[in-house]
């Protein structure tokens, strides 16, 4: 099955291969979320409706999504930052949310900007 290649919309959104945007419907398999987290910012601007970023620290952002995602599904989290010379490393991430932390080349948090996908896919 191809992935519809539409992904990305000017305030983030949703693509799904199904065009069905919930994880728990029965016909939803695979589902690809995208948004962009401004610098130091808890803007909700670019990322999917309904979602929600904070910043609590210096290069930490935890994205909320309410998607309730459990064992039952795959869920990978990819991210870049916008400029070069940052990393992104994924902190983690639960059932609502992930965890994301930006750092520069030395190893020191730094607040980024950043494009993320979320991809799900059920078992």
């Amino acid at each position: 099955m191809a992935l519809n290649r539409n992904l990305a919309t000017s305030g983030g959104g949703v693509a799904s291969v199904d065009q069905v945007a919930r994880i728990d419907d029965l016909e939803a398999r695979e589902v690809i979320y995208s948004g962009i987290i401004l610098s130091g910012s808890t803007s909700d601007e670019y990322l999917p409706e309904g979602w929600t970023v904070t910043n609590p620290s210096v290069g930490n952002y935890t994205v909320t999504h309410s998607l309730d995602l459990n064992e039952a599904v795959d869920a990978i989290v990819t991210a870049t930052t916008v400029t070069g010379n940052m990393t992104v490393n994924n902190n983690g991430k639960d059932v609502n949310f992930f965890q994301l932390n930006t750092r520069n080349l030395s190893g020191t948090s730094e607040d980024a900007s950043i494009n993320f996908i979320l991809a799900v896919k059920a078992q």
